[in-house]
């Protein structure tokens, strides 16, 4: 049975473990992303600063160990026919809460039965309270929250040879819980972290080792209410993506193209870059995703006329741009997210192994058609969020292997220099995650930086 629990749902939770049923019930039902679901939840319900730790606690937790979790219910249950989806999740806030926290047992039972019972029947309130049991009673003696996470096992395999032992080791291995919150700085930086750190005494903050903008923060809350964002004195933005957009090395009185922008967080770290000068350009395939960026552009007191936008799916067609018309091309393109997992673990209940070849073949399309818009020595440079190499080296090669691109011969070499602190394997990919971070909170980028020949 699908759809919403009682009318008492429309109501806001009472309860973190409540809170955090309703967001795993969209998250699981109805394929809602967690980080929004959650922060409406939270922001609905006006509940204590411990309660809302542990709703996010749970949300996040069941997502890393889902695998784990759902085998737990399932070997003490006699059926193996589909749950009640609210009623699972439930359960699956519970089975966390026994296995990987010291909350006392009789009190997680007590209010996951009686929410249960309350949201859906009676009947399906004994069920959960017979199996819930069974797993109280084998839960460990010192329980520990859950720090690394449960892959399915094609994606273990996958990283393993995409990665190596080593690199796959540290990406699924023990991480940062939460990842930290990074921010982009636009002024000096050391003045930033001060003012945060007078305004948030008791958070936690430190320079990133990637990026020399980023500053990685902890228990600051909302960062829209920290001092300097008015003034635009920084952007929220993972240290992974500052190191793509900084590999452009975008200058002024260049032109530039974000060719896959979305909502422009690399766009605006580019057009930081290039100051005064030149003409930036962003493209993608949602235009309701470009019009977002006028707030942003605001904030950071610029014009929105300081970027040019153009609706256009590379995947199709060059729309209105001209060939051999930018200095620097930038593709972070459309991929599985893999490499985000960590911070989005959702993730790994939408993407499956028939993805990586489907999401590699639209790379390659439209890596080829941003070739063409590349000048003579222009650098096109190209970035996915995810680890597998098909999605990485595997689309920049089916690049260098063409010997055309639409009606235009063009020749590319496939740069191997630094970006920022970080070396490019021996194929040439610059690959940042967890093992090259100290912090260990990096996503999982892979970065290719190509030169047109004359």
């Amino acid at each position: 049975m699908r759809g919403r629990p009682s009318r008492s749902h429309e109501l806001p939770a009472t309860t973190g473990r409540e809170l955090a049923a309703r967001v795993l019930f969209r998250v699981l039902d109805e394929d809602a992303w967690a980080s929004p679901t959650l922060d409406a939840e939270l922001s609905r319900a006006h509940l204590s600063p411990s309660e809302n730790g542990r709703a996010t606690d749970l949300v996040y937790g069941v997502l890393r160990v889902l695998p784990a979790l759902e085998d737990a219910i399932d070997a003490h249950r006699p059926r193996r026919d589909p749950l009640e989806p609210f009623t699972l999740a439930c359960m699956l806030c519970a089975s966390y809460e026994l296995l990987h926290t010291a909350e006392k047992p009789w009190a997680i039972l007590d209010e996951t039965v009686g929410l249960i019972r309350r949201m859906r029947a009676e009947g399906l309130s004994r069920f959960a309270n017979a199996v819930l049991r069974k797993i109280a009673a084998a839960r460990p003696e010192a329980p520990m929250r859950a720090s690394r996470l449960v892959l399915p096992r094609w994606l273990e395999e996958h990283l393993a040879l995409d990665l190596g032992a080593e690199r796959a080791r540290s990406f699924a291995g023990d991480r940062p819980v939460p990842p930290p919150i990074t921010l982009r700085s636009r002024r000096e930086r050391d003045a930033i972290l001060t003012a945060i750190r007078e305004a948030r005494p008791d958070a936690t903050l430190t320079l990133g080792a990637l990026s020399e903008h980023a500053i990685l923060t902890r228990g600051v809350g909302d960062p829209r209410r920290l001092p300097g964002f008015d003034r635009g004195d920084f952007v929220v933005m993972d240290e992974a993506s500052q190191l793509v957009a900084e590999a452009v090395g975008a200058k002024s009185g260049e032109r530039v193209l974000d060719a896959c922008a979305g909502r422009g967080g690399k766009t605006l770290a580019m057009l930081d870059a290039m100051g005064a000068g030149g003409e930036l350009v962003a493209c993608d395939d949602h235009p309701e995703k470009l019009a977002r960026m006028d707030d942003e552009l605001r904030r950071l007191g610029h014009a929105p006329s300081k970027v040019a936008r153009h609706a256009v799916d590379l995947s199709v067609g060059l729309g209105k741009l001209a060939v051999d018309s930018f200095d620097r091309v930038l593709v972070d393109a459309p991929c599985t997210g893999l490499g985000t997992v960590h911070r989005r673990p959702e993730i790994l209940l939408r993407v499956g192994p028939e993805d990586v070849p489907r999401m590699q073949e639209l790379q390659e399309q439209i890596l080829a058609r941003a070739a063409e818009l590349v000048r003579p020595d222009g650098l096109l440079v190209y970035a996915v969020c995810s680890p597998t190499r098909a999605e990485g080296i595997g689309v920049v090669q089916a690049l260098l292997s063409r010997g055309s691109f639409g009606r235009h011969a063009r020749s590319f070499e496939l740069l191997r220099e630094p970006v920022g602190p970080i070396a490019p394997d021996d194929d040439g990919m610059i690959r940042l995650g967890p093992w090259c971070d100290p912090s260990a909170s990096c996503d999982a980028f892979q970065i290719a930086r190509l030169r047109r020949r004359r």
